[in-house]
């Protein structure tokens, strides 16, 4: 709830700036201040995340759960911040090959049927995608969202419903044509995997994609600003055995600025950016599994991206696949990280051998590179992969 009176907070601002209006301005500029600093006393030093509530007597909730994607994606937390909240929701401890619960398996009252205490929404499910490409997990954000797109396979054929089982997938009551799970099997690929935000009042259009390394090609038409319309196309190209490049179109409508960036896979080298045939300077931003290309804003109808890059290792999200009456399964990929000139991606899985299983179909390493799994102890069923460069 304070993740989204901050947000209304600032659109308050911004609509008395262009109401000429001090007064609620101020008010508002107050009342945004009071909010982030109430925002911060739900930090869990301890853990790193923001927890659930504190209540009157100042006793605190201390479980994580999905109410925390909100304040991703609304931006009420910082980015670094952001990446350590979505980690925990590619685990198994949250995740099911039909979206995300609620609180954790492992949150102590934890009941598969309980409608806040453990059952899984579509529409969480797509606040957690939302939040998860916002922190540029790209990998869960992608599975999540196709989560939510396969429910209309299943039951209510069509239609998505509101609350399915913590632990099999079936529904769990409640309403089985839900409006705003329907809604959440759409926002996700809108603004999270398109990237795509509409500013008209200030005749500003974002578009920053992030597209999984399953899509190779892509073409979007008629996302809406106002009357006007923006169209997307893209498509990966391989050069070579580890080159590849990513080519953008787009259009700017007349009387609108474009703020312009990509995201790529975190481990790219070597990467080059040429804009309508020009080579330019770009901003890092490293995510969860993807790095962000921040591209100052160019005085253009019309936007050509070339991005060329070379990867050590090549690595597309688990896709999910989920059979109705049936629990889940349980590979997961779960973060990735640079250490020095060696990767470290954990993955979650029921044995090394399932782990080494399911990676063939989605992880290649290329040449001058090679990989070691071992188990990350303490923790059972959770396994590191360590691509390492090849010593010359």
């Amino acid at each position: 709830m304070n993740a989204i009176w901050l947000s209304a907070l600032e659109g308050t601002i911004e609509l008395a700036e262009l109401m000429n209006d001090p007064e609620v301005k101020r008010k508002a500029e107050e009342a945004l201040q009071r909010t982030k600093r109430a925002i911060k006393r739900f930090y869990d030093e301890r853990t790193g995340l923001y927890i659930l509530g504190i209540k009157n007597n100042g006793e605190k909730l201390s479980y994580f759960t999905v109410m925390t994607a909100v304040a991703v994606y609304l931006g009420a937390i910082g980015f670094e911040d952001a990446k350590r909240q979505v980690v925990p929701y590619a685990t198994n401890d949250f995740s099911t090959d039909w979206g995300v619960r609620i609180i954790s398996k492992s949150s102590g009252i934890f009941n598969p049927n309980g409608y806040h205490e453990g059952t899984v929404w579509p529409l969480f499910t797509g606040w957690v995608s939302l939040a998860e490409f916002k922190a540029g997990s790209t990998h869960s954000g992608f599975n999540h969202l196709l989560c939510n797109l396969l429910s209309a396979r299943h039951f209510a054929r069509g239609y998505i419903s509101e609350v399915y089982h913590g632990e099999v997938y079936k529904p769990s009551g409640i309403c089985p044509h839900q409006a705003w799970s329907e809604s959440m099997a759409v926002q996700p690929l809108v603004e999270g995997l398109l990237g795509f935000e509409a500013d008209f009042l200030n005749r500003k259009i974002v578009l920053s994609p992030q597209i999984s390394w399953n899509m190779n090609e892509l073409r979007v038409k008629n996302l809406k600003v106002a009357t006007a319309s923006v169209e997307l196309s893209f498509k990966r190209i391989r050069t070579d055995e580890n080159h590849f490049q990513e080519v953008y179109r787009t259009q700017v409508p007349e009387g609108y600025r474009m703020d312009f960036s990509v995201w790529i896979p975190k481990q790219a080298e070597s990467i080059d950016v040429l804009l309508n045939g020009r080579r330019v300077e770009f901003e890092i931003v490293e995510g969860v599994f993807s790095k962000k290309l921040g591209l100052k804003e160019e005085n253009s109808s019309e936007l050509n991206l070339i991005v060329s890059y070379a990867l050590p290792f090549e690595l597309a999200a688990v896709q999910p696949d989920p059979s109705p009456f049936c629990p889940s399964s349980t590979f997961r990929l779960v973060s990735l990280t640079k250490d020095g000139s060696n990767y470290r991606l954990l993955l979650e899985a029921s044995s090394k051998d399932e782990a080494l299983k399911e990676l063939s179909k989605i992880f290649k390493v290329h040449r001058g590179f090679t990989f070691d799994i071992f188990e990350e102890a303490p923790h059972k069923n959770h396994f590191c992969v360590l691509v390492k460069r090849n010593e010359r």
